[in-house]
């Protein structure tokens, strides 16, 4: 609850009761057959005027100030990671805490001294140490703020709370004045006698009138010194929300970084991806036409000699072994483990240098804010953060270590194609020379049946070269692509080292 709120309440109680008391008193005052002699007037029913406009309007903009300076803090309390806005929050519940009880017991000690029997001072024994008590807590939270906060604000803050708890030390509005008694200030409101009754505006030895004022203006002074205590709360919410400003701006363009690195990262999967798809089809490719130029011989098997034909089936099932093998299986492998690679050293990169240049970064801000160098803000940061967050230091420089590949990724296919094309050749060739031994001997079909023997050999061999090809240049495009986002990531780290190290000796002068 707002500390007005309390206030007004507790006050408004009293304003109630002591209008109701004014009207008695005017009825006793203005009735001619009243008998003063049996008057048994409460003492305690006297005119009191309400506190002032001003110190009441001080109240309320010092409640509303402290209410705003809360509202701020709680807003950007997520995103600080100092968890300065976290013990203002708690500062300002504990000032809030220490305001509500300073303020309720005054305007208790005033309405109990006015209205009732006690002792001028009873009402206000315990508030003091209380108040110091408080103070001392509140102390102790700012000093966990002196890592992050700069000393002057520290100072304004400390120094705004040591002028309330002085105003409270030094409270004498229900203090026994030196004027006389027997001469006290006389209202003339109602249109009094003012000779006659002297003491009804007096009560134990308190000129009710300057008891009235003094409170009025000692609360005015309090409510002030909350204002200034609420402002300088504000100041600190207000230096490190611009901070935690930066430093979003900061976060949002290294996310930006982020999602642009994320769809080349994309782009390059697709790009392996289709070149992985081509080779395989190039494999079934090859396999379908070494079958078809056997197929006149297949197609027929009654026209050809058992050994023969025994031989090409034998050679035919090795060939499409070989196919998936030796030359689908490694080069599909040797494409997914460059993807696997390059994707790890691209996310293993981006994440060093996002999280270096976002450490140095929030290391300056930081440092910045606390700082009690005046070129802290102004110079040393904002120079060192317009090069670490520079083109030359953009996290964006990784993906010219993919896109420079992206030709050579595409072109495997190309030469994949000649390499399995040669395959082909090589498997094939013999077929249309099988016809010879249509109708010939026993010794022309076995002269092309140990043929196909080193046939099998080649077609091995060739299918394998055509594998470690491919693999070979994946390897060349792996290494150039990770040795690049390892070069890339060591030169920002090494900048942003730069940076963390310029802006410190910046502080210095």
């Amino acid at each position: 609850m707002k500390l007005s709120v309390v206030f007004l309440i507790v006050f408004a109680a009293l304003v109630v009761d002591l209008q109701a008391q004014t009207y008695n008193i005017r009825d006793n005052f203005f009735n001619p057959d009243r008998d003063d002699d049996n008057d048994d007037r409460d003492s305690s029913k006297l005119p009191i005027p309400i506190i002032t406009d001003q110190a009441a309007a001080a109240i309320v903009q010092g409640s509303n100030m402290l209410a705003d300076a809360l509202k701020a803090a709680i807003a950007e309390e997520v995103f600080d990671k100092t968890g300065v806005l976290t013990i203002v929050r708690s500062l300002v519940t504990e000032i809030n805490n220490m305001l509500n009880n300073l303020f309720t017991k005054v305007s208790g000690a005033v309405t109990i001294t006015i209205t009732r029997s006690r002792e001028p001072e009873s009402s206000l024994s315990d508030l003091i140490s209380e108040v110091k008590e408080a103070a001392d807590e509140i102390h102790r939270i700012i000093d966990d703020l002196r890592k992050y906060v700069k000393p002057s604000e520290l100072s304004d803050v400390s120094n705004a709370l040591n002028d309330i708890v002085k105003r409270v030390l030094n409270l004498d509005i229900l203090k026994p004045k030196s004027r006389s008694p027997y001469n006290p200030f006389l209202f003339d409101e109602f249109g009094f006698n003012r000779n006659k009754d002297k003491d009804a505006y007096n009560y134990q030895g308190l000129d009710l009138q300057t008891v009235i004022s003094d409170w009025s203006t000692a609360i005015e002074g309090i409510a002030k010194a909350v204002q200034v205590l609420a402002k300088a709360i504000q100041k600190v919410i207000s230096t490190r929300s611009l901070t935690i400003s930066v430093q979003k701006s900061i976060y949002k363009s290294l996310s930006i970084s982020g999602s642009f690195l994320s769809s080349v990262s994309t782009k390059l999967n697709s790009a392996l991806e289709s070149a992985n798809t081509k080779l395989t089809m190039y494999g079934q490719t090859i396999l379908t036409q070494v079958n078809q130029s056997y197929s006149s011989i297949t197609s027929n098997p009654n026209k050809w000699h058992h050994r023969l034909l025994s031989k090409l089936y034998d050679f035919l099932a090795s060939y499409s072994d070989y196919v998936h093998k030796d030359y689908l299986h490694p080069t599909s492998a040797s494409m997914k483990k460059a993807e696997i690679d390059i994707a790890s050293e691209f996310i293993r990169a981006t994440r060093k240098s996002g999280l270096k240049i976002s450490k140095v970064a929030t290391y300056i801000t930081d440092r910045a804010a606390a700082s009690a160098n005046p070129r802290a803000s102004s110079t040393c940061s904002m120079s060192q953060i317009t090069i670490l967050m520079g083109p030359t230091n953009s996290l964006t420089r990784l993906a010219q270590c993919i896109s420079v590949e992206s030709s050579n990724i595409h072109g495997i296919s190309g030469q994949a194609q000649q390499l399995v094309t040669v395959a082909k050749d090589n498997a094939a060739n013999i077929g249309n020379q099988l016809s010879v031994c249509n109708s010939g001997t026993d010794e022309c079909y076995r002269q092309f049946s140990e043929v196909f023997d080193g046939k099998k050999k080649r077609a091995k061999k060739d299918l394998e070269t055509a594998a470690e090809q491919v693999e070979s240049m994946m390897r060349s495009i792996t290494e150039r692509i990770t040795n690049c986002l390892k070069a890339v990531a060591d030169e920002i780290e090494s900048t942003c080292r730069k940076c963390e190290k310029d802006f410190d000796f910046c502080l210095r002068f």
